[in-house]
């Protein structure tokens, strides 16, 4: 994670993965940053939504009205488990869901088969509950949310646009920002006060090409690992102004 404010790298107090005696809304908290933006939560595309909390019973969903007083006094590796059968299907479906674009809409165009859908991450002695949008949009509440990266990044938040569609609408505003809204998209939900964005980026921190023999698919590649990459940088300000 890096800083703005203090233009260093920092570790986070808390990690997804485990989670000891921590109430949940600190999983979403005001000042994990992305770069220039004061209210923002960056993650990287490789964290499912769906691990944010891990609970006992199976598949409970914690109400709002408690949601400050839940603690988990226990730890869980959400990361240990294995996918197991989910035969009530997936939360949307092409069907439900009109912001599927056709590329990724297999059952629009043919596919016969939908089993492929009827599957649920379970971790080991534990079962995660299900994913409660309005929940969600609740702890996200006055935040933005990024995802940066290509384009398993820009389908992981179509696919949260997707779960969150029943409860609320956003307002597509990237034209606002960018004439490169294929790659660089925000979305606006007005109620709450939240902005989910997706900053297309080949790499999370600056590269440099530094082969002497110019590029190619085999060239060596310099890595700033203290400096994130200036095409998602430059545009989290702009989102911010």
């Amino acid at each position: 994670m890096y800083s703005a404010e203090q233009g260093r790298h920092y570790t986070p107090t808390w990690r997804i993965a485990r989670i000891r005696g921590r109430a949940i809304p600190h999983l979403l908290p005001n000042h994990y940053i992305a770069q220039g933006s004061e209210r923002a939560l960056l993650l990287r595309v490789s964290i499912p939504l769906g691990l944010l909390i891990c609970s006992r019973p199976p598949l409970a969903t914690p109400k709002i009205r408690g949601l400050r007083s839940i603690e988990l006094d226990y730890e869980c590796d959400v990361f240990n488990g294995k996918w197991v059968l989910y035969p009530q299907g997936p939360y949307y479906t092409n069907e439900t869901c009109r912001l599927i674009i056709d590329q990724h809409n297999c059952i629009k165009f043919g596919r016969p088969d939908s089993e492929f859908m009827k599957w649920r991450w379970k971790p080991v002695d534990y079962e995660l509950p299900l994913f409660d949008a309005t929940q969600f949009l609740e702890i996200v509440r006055g935040k933005s949310m990024a995802f940066v990266g290509d384009s398993e990044g820009r389908n992981q938040m179509q696919s949260l646009l997707c779960l969150l569609a029943d409860v609320a609408d956003a307002k597509d505003i990237s034209h606002n920002f960018s004439s490169y809204m294929n790659y660089f998209k925000r979305l606006f939900y007005g109620e709450y006060n939240f902005t989910l964005q997706a900053f297309w980026s080949p790499f999370l921190v600056k590269s440099r090409d530094a082969d002497p023999d110019g590029h190619s698919f085999n060239s060596l590649m310099s890595l700033y690992f203290d400096e994130a990459d200036e095409t998602w940088q430059m545009r989290s300000r702009i989102s911010t102004m």
